[in-house]
Order: C-alpha cells, then structure tokens, then sequence
C-alpha cells in the first residue's frame, strides 16, 4: 500500500486529503498473457468472471483512448451504475487503466492491470488509486473497500481464468 495525500483547490496542508493507492500481490494465471489482456479487454464479457460487475449497460463499439461504457455494478447489496473510460491501453505491453466512477458520485477510482509472461501463463498485476472525495468515503469507506478488494481479487483472478479456458474451448 502506498500512501498519498493530495491538497484540493483552495486547501491549507492541514486539510489535505488522504487516499491511498494498492496494489494487490501480483497473481499467476494458468493462461498466455495475450489471451489474459483481450479477457481483461473484452467489456461484454467482465461479467462472466467479475462477480460485482452485474453487467454491461453501455459498451464501447473500439476500446481505445477516451473510450467509455457503462457497468451495473452489486455491492455489500447494493446495485448502481459505474462509468468506465480508458486513460491508456496498449496491447503491446499488455497495460490497460481505465477510471470508473459510480453515476452521480464525485469519487472515483484508476484502476491499472499488467499483464506479463511468466512460467507458461502469465503474471497478472493488478493496481487501484481510490480518490473519494466525499468526506464520509475519505473516512470510512476507502480502507475498508480497498480491504475487501484485495480480499476479492484471487476469486476474480481464478474465475478470470477459468473464463479464458472455456473461451478457448469453445473455439
């Protein structure tokens, strides 16, 4: 975990804000690297193997730079929009980041994922900048979300996986 402060507009040192930024223990997926980015990459298909993301409102027709789509997202039982658009994705290195913030909320979200070849599959590094910048989020909700993310993230991973296998079975 690193952490961050940030001074907002109009802001003295002593009203910085706090967020931090994590990073989850890079994992290994039994899967070749390109095979894990175009799963990451393929919008429609998220739902299949992230449990919190109910399913795809509003898809981009080309993922690329300022691309935007639309989630439903379930969580802690609650349901709400979260709006996704590319700051940077690059196959070659296999990068993708992506801000998602929820419909009608200030606070959002940068999350990173690398991909990397490693030991016949691939070494999946995962990363999320959370920036709540409403006063009760910065309090409470960023440590403990950012907890049950890393807490979620080996299921993601092993359903993600087990995702791309039947996907390349089908073929």
């Amino acid at each position: 975990m690193l952490a961050r402060s940030y001074r907002g507009p109009g802001q003295t040192r002593r009203e910085e804000q706090q967020w931090e930024e994590w990073e989850a223990t890079p994992a290994h997926v039994d899967a070749a690297p390109d095979d894990v980015f175009a799963a990451v990459t393929d919008i429609a298909g998220i739902p299949e193997w992230n449990d919190r993301i109910q399913r795809v409102v509003m898809a981009p027709d080309a993922l690329q730079a300022d691309a935007e789509w639309l989630v439903e997202l379930k969580i802690l039982g609650q349901r709400f929009q979260s709006r996704r658009r590319v700051l940077d994705i690059d196959p070659v290195a296999r990068r993708f980041r992506y801000r998602s913030k929820p419909e009608g909320d200030p606070d959002f979200a940068i999350w990173t994922w690398e991909i990397a070849p490693e030991s016949g599959g691939s070494r999946v590094r995962v990363s999320w900048d959370l920036n709540p910048l409403q006063l009760a989020n910065r309090l409470f909700w960023v440590r403990g979300r950012s907890r049950g993310l890393r807490k979620e993230l080996p299921s993601s991973l092993a359903a993600l996986e087990a995702f791309i296998k039947a996907r390349s079975g089908a073929r």
